[in-house]
C-alpha cells in the first residue's frame, strides 16, 4: 500500500520515510478528550489548530461507534458535535 500511495503522490515519501525511521515522530490513537469536552461542536480544521498547541498533527479520527476510521476528511470546515470516546489518529514526537 505505501508504494501505490508514493506512486500516486511523491511528496508522501518524505512523510513515511519519517514515520518508518527508526527516529522521528510517530502514529498514536489519542481519545478525544485531550483536544475537546463532550458533545462540543467544533470542526475537524478546529481540532488541527487544538492538536499543533500539542505539538502534534490530526490526520485522522474514528467516531465511537464507527468501524472504521476516517483519514484526511474532505469537509475539514464542517462542524460536528464529538464524544470523548471517539479517537484521532495523530503524528507527534517520538516519546
Amino acid at each position: 500500500m505505501a508504494l501505490a500511495m508514493v506512486a500516486e503522490d511523491r511528496q508522501i515519501n518524505d512523510v513515511l520515510e519519517e514515520l518508518f525511521a527508526e527516529e522521528g515522530n510517530e502514529l498514536h490513537i489519542r481519545l478525544a478528550e485531550l483536544y475537546l469536552h463532550e458533545g462540543e461542536e467544533l470542526s475537524f480544521y478546529e481540532i488541527l489548530l487544538r492538536a499543533r498547541q500539542r505539538r502534534e498533527i490530526v490526520i485522522g479520527y474514528r467516531l465511537v461507534n464507527a468501524e472504521r476510521a476516517v483519514i484526511n476528511p474532505p469537509a475539514k470546515n464542517e462542524r460536528r458535535r464529538w464524544s470523548v470516546k471517539d479517537v484521532f489518529m495523530v503524528i507527534t514526537e517520538k516519546e
